[in-house]
């Protein structure tokens, strides 16, 4: 297998979020005054809440109720389930201090990637050094982890492969998993607004990690905060790219990062609200972007001249919520809430053990009368959205394709390619020519050329096969001769395929189905970019098409194996006036069948909103697809 320009997919996103980082700098630089720094974090603030949709979400009752209560002398536990959607039960702990006279401010505390979730020991020590000291605490069980626990994983899936099956799947009919986790979070603070110990007045944000992230979120679609404190999640996303780490379906919202917005711009969407971003100096969330977001937001809020400005504090150690990360935590929103602390040590004050922590029975959801698992959850919505499915015929589902794919309105004409070095193989006797297709901006993908012999040009012809393989064109080999007897064979290795398999994020991580693979990496990248990476995939084959009739050729017959076969699939409908027939191997049955299950379907492959329109099946029927 030749992998020749197996950085190229890895550069074009570098290249597109450095582009986009440079431009939003501009804007950024621009703000010299209140006026517009007020305008630009209402501009910021009205289309992070378009993007993330919640107020389409119904708040239905919450059916709070209350499962066990512990007394430790200096602070209370009460552990506590609710609905965030009926049946949709979340787990929290409630630590409210000791000894009470008035309401008091209130901490949500959204946890961050751990099994034990809400109970985890660091954020547990957070939690009971505020209430010992005079601000309670409701800390959240995220989706997947601690007593949310869902019994799909038990397919050897740990928490953030269950996150990520659920994100994938999400996005077919039109969702994201950082609006379902959100959803939970804006439930909690509507808790702890019914709450009578709780000073609704006084509400303030945290987390660390995953729950740092969701900070950031859900800190520009909050109203309710007068402070927050992401940990350990706050960088650039140009810095992500850059170093080729791949992140969790929760960290990848939609369309904003092509918009040109930032990871920042959820925290100055709230300003002058102050923000203390912090992490450690060895986190693999890059330290130099947390820093940079962080002074970005000291000058917005000086400018604003907020009464407290926001910050930004930086530890001595790796990931995570260590000690001088609580400790500047605490400092930070006992000054935004006005409160003296009492002065007990964090060292000083007693933990519950697991079992006081508990707020479903046995520690486990499932076993709550009437809950509805996430995945039935998932189906639930999704059929709604296929039941509104409108009846498009072909050339209306062609266009909702084009959409779904986001592929540009022109799909470039080249001009120009690259002859490649010759591919021999079988005992030297056969031979495949490759040919580099490129624009100024990106590589586009290689065409393999089978024939007996080496040909400098690319070979003309009427009438061609054109072979969109799984992984690597080598496949070709397993065709069967009278399928291409008389024509010309081309074989296409698009963005992510044989030539340009990646050579980034790992060498262990070229798998498709890798949840931290190459291959996740830039699905969601091209899903924050407002494009998807089969979309990406096609610009590529469309334009190969384009030239080839520029060439003389007058129809190709497809034929695809595997997420190939998708393509193919596509292909057929968008380039009709090309294609004469369409052979399928190996091809998915439907996005729909994949809703709601364990899959190990790459979400690279996945089509974003394509469940709003059509499936497979019908996109098979009207491109009168044959299979094999």
């Amino acid at each position: 297998m030749y992998n020749d320009f197996g950085n190229a997919v890895n550069e074009y996103f570098v290249k597109e979020f450095r582009r986009l980082y440079k431009e939003r700098q501009k804007r950024i630089d621009a703000l010299r005054t209140p006026e517009a720094v007020l305008e630009y974090a209402a501009q910021a603030r009205k289309r992070i809440r378009e993007v993330f949709d919640l107020e389409r979400c119904e708040r239905t009752p919450l059916n709070c109720r209350v499962t066990s209560e512990y007394d430790f002398q200096s602070y209370t536990l009460r552990n506590l389930v609710f609905e965030s959607v009926p049946g949709y039960f979340v787990t929290g702990n409630l630590y409210l201090p000791s000894n009470l006279t008035a309401p008091v401010p209130a901490v949500l505390h959204l946890c961050g990637h751990n099994s034990d979730g809400k109970s985890c020991t660091n954020g547990v020590s957070l939690n009971v050094g505020f209430a010992a000291n005079g601000i309670a605490v409701l800390a959240i069980d995220p989706v997947c982890q601690g007593e949310r626990y869902q019994h799909f994983m038990e397919n050897e899936l740990n928490l953030c492969g269950a996150h990520n099956t659920i994100g994938k799947e999400l996005v077919l009919f039109g969702e994201h998993f950082p609006a379902w986790r959100a959803w939970d979070a804006v439930r909690a603070v509507d808790l702890l607004c019914t709450l009578p110990e709780i000073d609704s007045s006084r509400l303030m944000l945290t987390g660390c990690s995953g729950g740092g992230t969701m900070t950031t979120w859900v800190n520009a679609l909050e109203d309710r905060f007068i402070a927050s404190a992401p940990s350990c999640a706050v960088t650039r996303w140009r810095r992500t790219v850059e170093n080729e780490l791949p992140i969790d379906a929760e960290q990848m919202p939609p369309a904003l990062a092509g918009e040109g917005f930032d990871m920042s711009d959820f925290l100055i969407a709230s300003l002058p609200r102050p923000i203390l971003v912090s992490g450690e100096t060895n986190d693999f969330f890059d330290e130099r972007g947390q820093q940079e977001v962080g002074r970005e937001l000291e000058k917005l809020s000086t400018i604003l001249n907020a009464p407290l400005k926001s910050t930004f504090f930086t530890g001595p150690n790796g990931h995570g919520l260590k000690p001088e990360q609580r400790e500047a935590i605490r400092a930070f929103f006992f000054k935004a809430a006005g409160v003296i602390p009492r002065g007990i040590k964090e060292d000083d004050i007693p933990r519950p053990e697991t079992a006081q922590k508990l707020a479903a029975p046995e520690g486990d959801v499932f076993k709550i009368p009437g809950n509805l698992p996430a995945m039935e959850l998932m189906k639930e919505r999704c059929a709604k959205v296929i039941a509104a499915r409108p009846a498009l015929n072909k050339e209306e589902t062609a266009a909702a394709l084009k959409k779904c794919l986001a592929l540009p309105e022109e799909i470039p004409a080249l001009e120009e390619f690259r002859r490649l070095p010759l591919h021999t193989f079988r005992d030297d006797e056969h031979v495949i020519n490759r040919y580099l297709l490129e624009t100024d901006e990106r590589i586009l993908g290689v065409l393999n050329a089978w024939t007996g012999d080496g040909e400098y040009q690319i070979p003309r012809c009427k009438e061609a096969v054109l072979y969109l393989p799984d992984k690597e064109c080598i496949e070709m080999e397993t065709l069967s001769p009278e399928l291409y007897e008389g024509k010309i064979l081309f074989g296409f290795d698009s963005f992510g395929v044989g030539n340009l398999i990646p050579t980034s994020c790992g060498v262990s991580s070229r798998n498709l189905t890798d949840f931290y693979g190459a291959f996740w990496h830039f699905a969601g990248m091209s899903y924050m970019l407002g494009k998807s990476f089969p979309g990406l995939q096609m610009e590529g084959i469309l334009a190969l098409l384009k030239l080839l009739k520029s060439r003389g050729t007058e129809k190709v017959i497809l034929a695809g194996r595997g997420y190939g076969a998708m393509l193919a699939l596509y292909t057929a409908l968008l380039a009709e006036d090309m294609v004469g027939k369409t052979i399928l191997m190996e091809c998915p049955p439907s996005f729909e069948e994949l809703v709601g299950t364990y899959n190990t379907r790459s979400f690279s492959g996945m089509v974003p909103d394509i469940l709003k329109y059509t499936d497979l099946p019908r996109l098979a029927g009207f491109a009168r697809a044959e299979f094999r």
